[in-house]
């Protein structure tokens, strides 16, 4: 068995280390995979981890080559897309992990991660970023961030409503949306739209790790299979 971990964020691997702990004391190997570059974080995480188990797809010549594509307007950001998603599907195919275990599943990098592995017959498993997570909390965030649904939006804001109206939500008087137009008609066209994008484990997930009857209870109040979801009391 092969497990690899995709992570968004550097900072987030440290919770995977104890999950590693327990591949190594059974003899399964792993490997992390992420897109970000290094930063700050990366000298803790060398200390963590070997080098050689961590694949940086940033520092890579493809990565860097669909970059400058999406450097090129809306037309190249989408190409980016597609060869990025073309990309990863060849690589889970050479790879064949028996597992990804991703610690988000609503950015765009780990959609495109988990789609791409799904297809390849990988199967999936979301291990929480942090300890707990409520929807209302995402929703403040995005009221911080401005993303509230103009009066009168233009014919990519309602064109993104007509195709995956759960990108919007109430709050507060206020209409907030996820994912940008223009982006999340790029996402659908590929088939990478979760579920629900405020719940997270709802996107080419197998199987949620939750960490509590707490957070079983507002996964599924939010629509989230409670089929699909272990409590694991981690992280």
């Amino acid at each position: 068995m092969r497990v690899y971990f995709y992570a968004h964020a550097w900072h987030h691997l440290q919770n995977i280390e104890p999950v590693i702990h327990e591949l190594e004391r059974r003899y399964i190997e792993w490997k992390i995979l992420t897109f970000m570059p290094k930063d700050d974080n990366y000298p803790r995480i060398e200390q963590l981890f070997p080098r050689e188990r961590i694949e940086v797809f940033a520092e890579t010549r493809v990565f860097r080559f669909g970059a400058r594509l999406g450097s090129l307007g809306k037309p190249g950001k989408l190409a980016s897309l597609l060869w990025s998603f073309v990309w990863l599907l060849a690589y889970f195919a050479r790879q064949r992990p028996s597992r990804l275990v991703v610690t988000e599943d609503l950015t765009l990098w780990s959609n495109l991660t988990t789609k791409a592995a799904r297809i390849c017959r990988v199967k999936c498993i979301h291990l929480p970023a942090e300890n707990i997570h409520f929807v209302e909390d995402r929703l403040r965030t995005l009221v911080r961030y401005g993303r509230i649904v103009p009066e009168q939006p233009g014919w990519a804001q309602r064109l993104a409503h007509r195709l995956y109206p759960v990108n919007v939500q109430p709050y507060q008087g206020k209409r907030l949306y996820w994912y940008g137009a223009y982006r999340l008609i790029a996402s659908y066209l590929l088939g990478l739209l979760p579920e629900t994008p405020w719940v997270r484990g709802s996107n080419n997930i197998d199987c949620v790790a939750v960490n509590s009857r707490v957070q079983f209870e507002e996964n599924t109040r939010y629509g989230l299979d409670a089929a699909r979801q272990a409590i694991t009391g981690f992280p």
